[in-house]
């Protein structure tokens, strides 16, 4: 299991398409921070710094331009696209493997399950991976020029600050605690969504609609969204700052429903693969 996991691993990691999506998501975040970033330090901080005591009490920092929580069209998009770059890096190898016959020479020499085990760890790995590197570069990149605020409940963070909101009292007390924790609940959240795409590799035939399954099923949520008021599905799931104590049992369902999946999916593989074998 060890050789077959680092053997994925590498394939996913030191792999053409990994460097390009981190590269094309460095560049998505050195834009947004040049374009908010730059303004924040020469326009709006020292304006709001003349006025602190008479007019105001309060000036945006690192956290408030922190990408995770500014309501802007580059967090709009970089949460709509999360599950596509998840799948472009690691997404069709198994569809791929299975097609060209490559699995063949693992199955003669190792447990059949255990090699699609490797394959769908390295799928919540890569997904997750992929996901947290444009939140971690901005987090980063926010606590180096800009200073610390001071968190309280009428400071606007694109969310409002209360007891029904999940880790609330973390975000108050320990921000930076709080957006790590945020960057975590990425990391499960869209490691898991990637790790539909197992299932997709063999219940379709096109290599182009494997790579989109669970972008389809992670847009399809956001059109459901619109009729099911009040339920948070998998495209709102992973706003946690925004995530509501009493519905995440809503979550945790439709979590638990695509592991489940993905759990059966790898028990009907492994029979097939065996008997055919």
């Amino acid at each position: 299991m060890g050789k077959l996991l680092k053997i994925d691993m590498e394939r996913a990691f030191k792999s053409r398409k990994f460097i390009l999506i981190v590269l094309v998501e460095v560049v998505y975040i050195l834009v947004y921070s040049w374009r908010f970033l730059y303004t924040a330090i020469t326009s709006t901080i020292p304006f709001l710094k003349q006025y602190i005591g008479i007019k105001c009490d309060y000036i945006p920092g690192a956290f408030h331009y922190w990408i995770g929580f500014y309501n802007s069209p580059f967090r709009m998009i970089l949460f709509a696209v999360i599950p596509l770059l998840c799948a472009v890096v690691y997404g069709v190898e198994i569809f791929l493997d299975e097609k060209k016959h490559y699995n063949i020479q693992y199955f003669i020499r190792t447990d059949i399950r255990k090699y699609y085990l490797s394959k769908i760890i390295t799928m919540f790995v890569s997904g997750g991976v992929v996901a947290a590197i444009p939140f971690v570069l901005s987090l980063y990149i926010n606590l180096m020029v800009l200073p610390m605020e001071a968190v309280n409940t009428i400071n606007n963070y694109n969310f409002p600050l209360s007891d029904k909101l999940v880790c609330s009292g973390i975000m108050l007390n320990h921000p930076i605690i709080y957006c790590l924790i945020y960057i975590l609940w990425i990391f499960v959240v869209y490691g898991v969504i990637n790790c539909m795409t197992f299932i997709f590799s063999f219940i379709l035939s096109n290599r182009f609609v494997v790579m989109i399954g669970s972008y389809f099923v992670y847009f399809a949520s956001f059109v459901l969204g619109d009729f099911i008021k009040g339920i948070p599905l998998l495209w709102k799931s992973g706003h946690f700052n925004q995530l509501d104590k009493d519905s995440m049992y809503m979550i945790i369902i439709q979590y638990a429903v695509i592991i489940v999946s993905v759990a059966a999916m790898l028990f009907c593989v492994s029979r097939r693969k065996r008997d055919r074998l």
